[in-house]
């Protein structure tokens, strides 16, 4: 059973935190890392997205993800499978599937 929006918010949080954690970047390097590529985003704003307070935009997502490096699709996949999402599941190689994929 799906747990709701707000631990949706918080497991999308914790899935944009993992990846700024994985560049070993603080809240204020990746806010600036945001505004070297003409994102507006500041430190508190990304904290609460990272702590569920607040969801970002599709598009400011987007601008997070490509400034982390990473694939947008693979974190709202983790993220809902984080959130307990039952028709999500976890691959072996570590991507996360709909449970009617292989």
């Amino acid at each position: 059973m799906d747990r709701g929006v707000g631990d949706r918010a918080a497991a999308l949080g914790s899935e944009l935190k993992r990846a700024r954690l994985r560049l070993g970047l603080t809240l204020v390097e990746a806010a600036e890392r945001m505004s070297t590529r003409g994102v507006l985003a500041n430190r508190t704003q990304l904290s609460r997205f990272e702590h569920g307070e607040r969801e970002p935009k599709i598009g400011l997502f987007v601008d997070i993800c490509e400034a982390y490096g990473c694939d947008p699709t693979e974190v709202l996949l983790a993220a809902l499978w984080l959130a307990g999402g039952p028709q999500y599941r976890r691959r072996r190689d570590g991507s996360i599937v709909h449970s009617s994929r292989s």
